[in-house]
């Protein structure tokens, strides 16, 4: 049986209420780390600008690519290039929300961009490998007459285009560089999931600590980089 007064059970509450309990402590003054050192918040910046970037990089190179040899590539090839420009696109605008998210601190995006960034990883994953079996499986052997000419009027059409003849004859050059790219996007996609997850993470946390003070929503007012 609890003996004490009123007074004193409303001096046990008396923490929370002036500003020393767990919940009146500025949650936002504790932001989660990423990677040991980086706030959460710069980290998910940082890494969504440079995927934004990255991806915006590989459409334009896909782009070109693709305008050179569109006459000088099999069918199979071309499906690749346009399942590559089609992936990063999709991707592009999924950094939209991720950016969404830093900007307003949107809980929701955030958890959306994580979702979605995570069925593009595995899904990229599997479309970037047929990409590269298709731009670099040596299917000449069945017509090795029809895939040489097509690389020599490549090359005739552009002869200072060093690439384009590395990549039409299957160079090791222009396989270690799509592979490099590729890996480089895949893991640079993996550290943003990662930083976003932990982002989104201190988010529910302040908002389950909003909630606990008594305000059940976001503000969606509060203006850019509140």
């Amino acid at each position: 049986m609890d003996f004490r007064t009123s007074s004193e059970s409303e001096s046990t509450l008396a923490p929370a209420a002036t500003g020393t309990g767990y919940f009146d402590v500025d949650i936002r003054e504790k932001e989660w780390k990423t990677f040991i050192c980086v706030p959460s918040r710069f980290a998910m910046l940082g890494l969504t600008c440079l995927l934004t970037l990255t991806s915006l990089t590989s459409l334009i190179m896909g782009s070109v690519l693709y305008n050179k040899l569109d006459l000088y590539v099999t069918d199979f090839q071309q499906v690749a290039i346009i399942m590559h420009l089609f992936v990063y696109s999709v991707l592009v605008f999924f950094c939209g929300f991720g950016l969404y998210t830093v900007i307003y601190r949107c809980r929701q995006r955030g958890s959306n961009f994580c979702a979605m960034l995570l069925g593009q990883i595995l899904f990229e994953i599997t479309s970037g490998s047929i990409c590269l079996y298709f731009l670099f499986n040596d299917s000449s052997a069945s017509d090795p007459t029809a895939q040489l000419t097509r690389c020599m009027e490549a090359i005739a059409d552009t002869p200072q285009d060093l690439f384009v003849k590395d990549l039409c004859y299957r160079a090791p050059i222009a396989q270690g560089v799509c592979l490099a790219i590729f890996l480089f996007l895949w893991v640079l996609q993996l550290f943003t999931f990662y930083a976003s997850n932990r982002y989104v993470s201190q988010l529910q946390e302040e908002y389950i600590v909003d909630q606990a003070r008594g305000k059940d929503e976001e503000d969606p007012d509060a203006g850019l980089w509140k």
